[in-house]
């Protein structure tokens, strides 16, 4: 009984830690280029994950930003809440928020996160296999601007046809 609450407790310091370093790290980031450098330097796509979601094995909701930060992987949903977080937190103007593109085929859908910068739309998809490969476009007037752009101009997206790109309502 004693080693199982000496257990408990080591994982909820360990948790409080992560939170910790979290925190500290984000109140010394000043633009959204820096949680974006964070992601492309450390994070990893978590396969399994995406495979237990895809399944219906696992729950489709992001994890918590301190989560991805200390476990540094998950997939395109976390990262888009990852910045949507990280963004407001750093300059509530950039008024980001989680996108959805809806392809029609399980498995081919995506999340990303939109930003403004001098009221212009801009998107971040880094919530990819390679993130260092992902990019940051923009700048568009709307999100259907954005939606021409991926069935005309992205390679990968143009192949898979985008049926509707829409923000995610929590």
């Amino acid at each position: 009984m004693k080693r199982a609450l000496i257990i408990v407790l080591t994982l909820l310091l360990m948790g409080c830690s992560a939170s910790r370093q979290f925190n500290q790290t984000l109140s010394k980031w000043t633009s959204y280029q820096e949680p974006i450098e964070w992601v492309k330097t450390n994070f990893v796509y978590d396969h399994l994950r995406f495979n237990a979601i895809v399944s219906g094995r696992s729950n489709p909701f992001p994890m918590p930003p301190e989560t991805l930060f200390s476990q540094k992987h998950g997939v395109c949903l976390d990262v888009a809440f990852f910045f949507t977080y990280c963004f407001m937190q750093i300059n509530a103007d950039y008024k980001p928020k989680v996108v959805y593109l809806d392809t029609g085929k399980i498995g081919d859908n995506h999340y990303v996160c939109s930003f403004h910068l001098d009221d212009k739309l801009y998107i971040a998809d880094y919530g990819i296999p390679e993130p260092k490969r992902g990019k940051t476009t923009g700048p568009y007037n709307n999100l259907e601007e954005y939606k021409t752009y991926l069935n005309t101009k992205h390679p990968y997206w143009r192949a898979l046809g985008v049926r509707s790109v829409s923000y995610m309502k929590w």
